[in-house]
């Protein structure tokens, strides 16, 4: 051992006469040493304790909460209410297939008796329409008719587009349309409310029809399901769909027809 180190070896726990530090610096080393460890050993302690919580948390939460605004925008909430026509007889509601029919002013004049209102918007889901309508879109008027179309991206909740940490079970996805109505009817109870059934969405068959076996069965709305005419050997007939999504002209024009001889 080189002559250095041995100023900096002790031996049975005593300092060595040769070292260069003196007991009282050891002790204070030893202790500085034992306090940096615990320090160490409480942040381990705590951040464990944390993750714990959170993974518990995750593995607890509620599988979907129909009341959860995330996705929404306020500021196109407040042009989608200030384009709202004056007081419409007939109201619109859902996601991009609703709004959609603003790029069909043909088959949307069809509807110009009861100076229809289109309140949809691109990308929502049950828990959007539910702050939309917290949020005063069917304030102020007093339609005879609302028509209700929403739960096709709720749907896609195992597509990591949507619901990133969420997916959303058919018993839930109708439990938020369910909560949504019941809001509806408090906001306007003279209204007659038309529920449309989730139309086709490819590769999502199974759920679609799971979600509409449910909603079916809500009382106090008037249920429409218009997917017997656009579905061809069980899959959305192409006639009918630009994308597997959302509807081409004829499509529009069957949900038209099907809703006027509801309303008429």
């Amino acid at each position: 051992m080189s002559a250095a180190a041995k100023k900096y070896t002790t031996g049975h726990g005593l300092i060595r006469h040769d070292s260069i530090f003196t007991r009282e610096d050891i002790e204070r080393a030893y202790d500085a040493g034992l306090a940096a460890w615990a320090k160490r050993l409480m942040i381990c302690f705590f951040l464990g304790f944390a993750m714990l919580v959170s993974v518990l948390f995750w593995m607890h939460r509620p599988i979907y909460d129909p009341r959860a605004p995330w996705a929404f925008d306020p500021d196109f909430h407040a042009i989608l209410l200030a384009q709202r026509v004056v007081n419409p007889k007939l109201v619109f509601l859902g996601d991009s297939i609703t709004q959609r029919w603003a790029y069909r002013p043909k088959i949307w004049s069809r509807f110009a008796a009861y100076n229809p209102a289109n309140l949809g918007s691109g990308g929502d889901r049950v828990p959007n329409v539910i702050w939309r309508v917290e949020h005063g879109a069917i304030d102020g008027i007093h339609p005879d008719f609302i028509v209700l179309l929403i739960g096709a991206n709720d749907v896609a909740g195992d597509d990591p587009t949507f619901y990133k940490h969420q997916n959303p079970t058919a018993n839930a996805i109708a439990a938020g349309e369910q909560k949504l109505l019941v809001e509806i009817h408090e906001k306007q109870p003279q209204s007659r409310i038309i529920l449309m059934g989730l139309l086709p969405r490819r590769n999502r068959m199974n759920q679609i029809e799971a979600v509409n076996d449910r909603i079916r069965l809500i009382p106090g709305v008037t249920y429409l399901n218009i997917d017997d005419a656009l579905i061809l050997n069980g899959e959305y007939n192409p006639v009918f769909t630009l994308d597997g999504i959302h509807l081409t002209d004829a499509g529009y024009a069957i949900w038209a027809d099907r809703l006027l001889a509801v309303i008429h």
